[in-house]
């Protein structure tokens, strides 16, 4: 394999003087090298931030700058600035045909945000070390630069404007424009920055040394804001420059290569880091002061001179006998890493002395970790200790394939790290394009034997690949590599290994490789192959779902993209045979294949949609299954499959749209209905039920009722009046007993007897509308009188509910007030700080009347008088349900007397008890418990509890009137708060007129 570098790269006055050097010679010279490098970077940098801090530029004579910079403030800038003059030899020139641009001098503008300073100096340090800067150095502030439309600046490079300057820095704030790319050049490479992309809210730096020659190109929409920094040195350290940095990278670069050439026995060499890492973030970009600048000149140096590099951990253990003496000592790279943080297995045997760039590394050291061995009687115990070093990993390339094929088995992670080596090295591709290729072909056959040999699902989805690399990883892989082969021009080795993949299903699920093969059918049918595509599908249909078959729909559609327009025809025939032996083998149809189903219906025949698709939908799916599939299809354009669909359905024994209360009220379901309700596929039933009233603000019914009543009559209107009966008076829920949290939703219920009664009068069928009923009357019947059992009951004393917030004499005494039941005034003679504390023990103090009475040279006194006000809320609260249910029951009467469901049916289903005439008050006495032997009676049809028969198993106070507090879910907040004067009305009414009434006066001697 070769590995020699670009002519470019290779400095002969150094190879020549490497080329007798011993063993030991090498070692020690590498490891100089890299001792030496303590700073290491780049001739040039740029980084961009989302996230900082503004910095509050100020202008002299114009004040300060929003940013982004806006075209106001930039027209006024530019009115206020001057030409950028260039030097030219040792003078200093206006030219706009060389450098176009505004400037402000450092003298008349500043960054006034005192949090820029912190970070600036961040900004700095980046911009230091990705230079690779190796003394103190600063940034001092030099110009703002606006470049508007047009401007620009020819290639340069910086002149020396202040002593010890070594480079630049510059600072584009956020300024939005398009063009401005800053364009670098050092030796023979050239980069390009374009800040355009992120220029409108964003910040990027650029940094580079005074000897790089760089270009500003043309503004071509917008403005550039940038600040410029002199990057400075002291003058008594050594002049930092690109060159410098470039004669540090040559001398590693020559001792690599000449270890290549001369050293072949050498396989690999390791150097400690300074630092400690943990296993799971070890990286390239997580490596520390020294450690990264090393890592940055490996990065820059390796891959260029037949080297790569990697980090690992490497333990050396130490066997001690009884007498301390050392046995049988080893020293192993336990793993590897790439740079990119993906370990790789290389079987590199124990590190040796000659492998170590290092002196003296377990000197005066401690073991990291011991452990003695077990008791072996009279003989003393070994002790072994252990050495954990994280180290870089240095080993010619040729060697790095050869150990990874050597070893038996590589996982998925292994074979994704030689492959992101060989795709990212330019050199290696352009030097050995044979040996890349060679790379690319095994570890495609790698891929292929891990997605055969991989385990089967048995129980457990999630048990059966535990540790195991998912198939879709590996396909993934395979694809990247398989593209990787057909960018070298090598996609001849891709085809070879697809038809291994093809033997099984599993290539089936893979995008990527269905464009693959779609191609490989495209080229055989270009070679006038017959019928290509049979070489290339399974010759039995895979799956047993509908997705499956949507899934050979669409890798039947982009091999026929790829064929040749006198061969669809015949694909076409060929594709529509294949589906249906598909369509035949289904057997269930769950929610997430319906997307799949709608696919398919197109594509093949009624008879086989009947015989095949609409017993599965009928024997298999779910009640939500089926309502979302019907209702979906009412919307399309399938005219002649919506007639076959509701015949084949309504008409079937085991298909059947049951509604539960949860369907019905409960907040839940209706979050778990998926989103594929769309009243607009079939709004009759709909605007018929909205229109006609609405029981409270905004109450809807949940997207399952409304598709069920849709399709109810949707079959109506297809003439299957007796199938939409049935299947209305099937899908009736069974009622629960008036203490279930069903009867809450009252609101929600009266909606849906309006729907059942508009679907009656549209059904027109006698036979239902009397079974129906049964059903309305027992549903309305007991929504009422649920909420006649929640009436508030008036309280019986002046007791009220105190709160535990404080042990005081004061909290005592007011406490002792509150849970009175004859005190309704309470008198408290305490200072201001204890008066406002006793106001914040009343739990509401809404409740309460608050008054305070000044007494003269003695401390005030807090005046509270208990109400009623409490149980007048609540009561207020169920009169407004009380009567909204009413008006409720009145337009369902009103819906009945105007629809097609005239004569006694109004009164068949108890409206003519239920509703109350206008000006009747409401239920004023508490009802006796409901599970009495007088409790009403229910149609047991209709799933009822009847009170009577299930009296054990019920809680009575359920169905008992609550407290009034626990009602009052509607009541306003509290606002607490000592008040004056009172300022609460007491409605207290002349409940408790007969009973006696005392004043208490609890006071104290002391001042205020």
């Amino acid at each position: 394999m070769a590995t020699e570098p670009h002519s470019s790269e290779v400095d002969p006055t150094s190879e020549s003087d490497l080329s007798e050097l011993e063993d030991d010679d090498l070692r020690t010279q590498l490891q100089e090298c890299l001792d030496d490098v303590q700073h290491d970077g780049d001739f040039s940098a740029m980084r961009k931030f989302h996230a900082f801090p503004t910095p509050g530029l100020w202008i002299n004579n114009y004040g300060t700058v929003g940013l982004p910079l806006s075209t106001r403030d930039a027209e006024s800038i530019a009115s206020i600035c001057k030409q950028s003059p260039f030097g030219k030899g040792s003078e200093t020139v206006i030219d706009t045909s060389v450098r176009k641009c505004w400037e402000v001098d450092c003298a008349d503008f500043e960054c006034q945000n005192p949090a820029w300073t912190e970070f600036l100096d961040r900004l700095v340090k980046h911009a230091v070390e990705d230079l690779g800067v190796q003394v103190y150095a600063r940034a001092e502030q030099y110009k703002l630069l606006l470049y508007e439309e047009g401007a620009f600046f020819k290639p340069h490079k910086d002149s020396e404007k202040v002593p010890g300057m070594f480079g630049t820095m510059v600072l584009c704030l956020p300024s939005d424009h398009s063009g401005g790319e800053v364009h670098l050049r050092h030796g023979q490479e050239k980069r390009v920055y374009a800040t355009e992309p992120f220029s409108k809210f964003s910040m990027s730096t650029l940094a580079w040394y005074s000897d790089v020659k760089h270009e500003i190109r043309p503004v071509k929409s917008g403005y550039r804001l940038v600040i410029t920094y002199n990057l400075v040195q002291d003058q008594n350290t050594p002049k930092q420059t690109a060159t410098t940095l470039d004669a540090a990278h040559k001398r590693m670069g020559s001792l690599l290569r000449t270890w290549a050439k001369g050293f072949c026995h050498l396989d690999f060499f390791v150097y400690p880091l300074e630092h400690q890492y943990t296993e799971a973030n070890l990286c390239f970009a997580s490596l520390k002061g020294q450690d990264a600048a090393k890592g940055r000149s490996l990065q820059h140096v390796c891959g260029r001179n037949g080297v790569y590099w990697f980090i690992g951990h490497m333990t050396k253990t130490e066997h001690e006998d009884e007498y301390g003496d050392e046995d049988d000592d080893r020293v192993e790279l336990e793993w590897l890493v790439t740079p990119t943080g993906k370990r790789v297995s290389l079987s590199l045997g124990e590190v040796q002395p000659d492998h170590t760039l290092a002196q003296d590394m377990y000197d005066d050291r401690s073991p990291d970790s011991e452990d003695e061995g077990d008791y072996t009687g009279n003989e003393a115990m070994a002790l072994t200790c252990r050495y954990h070093d994280r180290v870089f990993v240095l080993i010619r390339k040729e060697k790095v394939f050869r150990k990874f094929w050597a070893s038996l088995h590589q996982s998925l992670e292994s074979s994704r790290a030689l492959f992101e080596l060989v795709r990212d090295d330019v050199v290696l591709q352009a030097d050995d394009p044979e040996f890349c290729a060679g790379t690319a072909e095994r570890i495609l056959s790698t891929l292929m034997t891990m997605m055969l040999e991989r385990p089967r699902p048995s129980y457990s989805y999630t048990l059966a690949y535990k540790g195991q690399d998912h198939p879709e990883d590996i396909r993934a892989l395979f694809t990247e590599v398989a593209g990787f082969s057909d960018t070298i021009g090598r996609s001849s080795i891709v085809r070879e290994t697809l038809q291994k993949a093809i033997k099984t299903p599993i290539w089936l699920e893979s995008t990527e490789m269905v464009r693959l093969v779609a191609n490989q059918v495209a080229n055989d049918a270009a070679a006038d192959v017959l019928q290509p595509w049979v070489n290339w599908l399974p010759p039995t249909p895979p799956g047993s779902s509908f997705k499956e078959v949507k899934q050979m729909l669409t890798i039947c559609g982009v091999i026929a993209a790829k064929l040749n327009l006198s061969l669809v025809p015949s694909f076409d025939d060929w594709c529509k045979a294949y589906i249906e032996i598909m369509l035949r083998s289904i057997k269930t149809c769950s929610q997430d294949n319906l997307d799949a189903l709608f696919d398919v219906i197109p594509r093949i025949s009624p008879d086989a949609y009947v015989n095949h698709v609409l017993v599965t939908l009928a024997q298999s799916a779910s009640k939500v299954t089926l309502v979302l599939f019907m209702h979906r299809l009412i919307a399309t354009k399938f005219e002649s499959m919506i007639q076959l669909t509701f015949e084949g359905l309504l008409k079937s024994p085991s298909v059947n749209f049951k509604i539960s209360i949860d369907d019905l009220t409960s907040p839940s379901s209706r979050a778990a209905y998926p989103n594929f309700h769309n009243p607009d596929l079939y709004p009759s039933i709909l605007n018929q039920v909205s229109s006609s009233h609405s029981t409270s603000n905004e109450v809807k019914l949940p997207p399952f009722i409304t598709d069920v009543f849709s399709i109810i009559m949707h079959a109506t209107n297809i003439g299957l009046r007796k199938e939409a009966g049935e299947q209305l008076l099937l899908s009736f829920p069974e009622l629960p007993n008036t203490g279930n949290d069903f009867w809450k939703g009252w609101r929600c219920i009266f909606k849906y007897v309006e729907g059942v009664i508009t679907i009656l009068e549209h059904l027109s069928v006698d036979d239902v509308q009397n079974k129906a009923k049964s059903f309305i009357s027992a549903i309305l019947e007991q929504s009422v009188r649920f909420l006649e059992r929640r009436r508030p009951v008036p309280p019986k004393d002046w007791r009220r509910i105190s709160k535990k917030w404080c042990g005081c004499a004061a909290a005592s005494a007011l406490k002792a007030f509150l849970d009175s039941p004859d005190q309704s005034v309470g008198h408290f003679q305490y200072g201001a700080n204890v008066r406002k504390h006793l106001q914040q023990g009343c739990l509401l103090d809404r409740d309460y009347i608050f008054d305070t009475k000044i007494n003269r040279g003695k401390q005030s006194t807090l005046i509270i008088r208990k109400t009623n006000n409490e149980y007048e809320r609540c009561d207020a609260v169920w009169r407004a349900d009380d009567a909204e249910m009413q008006i409720g029951l009145r337009k369902l009467r009103l819906q009945i007397s105007k629809g097609s469901l005239k004569g006694t049916f109004a009164v068949d289903i108890g409206l003519g008890n239920l509703v109350r005439p206008i000006d009747a008050p409401p239920y004023t006495k508490a009802p006796p418990p409901a599970a009495g032997p007088q409790g009403p009676q229910f149609p047991a049809a209709f799933g009822l509890h009847n009170p009577s028969s299930n009296t054990a198993s019920q809680n009575p106070q359920t169905l008992l009137p609550m407290r009034s507090p626990v009602q009052n879910s509607r009541a306003p907040p509290a606002v607490a708060g000592a008040k004056r004067k009172a300022d609460v009305a007491d409605s207290t009414k002349n409940i408790l007129s007969k009973r006696r009434t005392e004043v208490i006066d609890l006071t104290e001697g002391a001042e205020d």
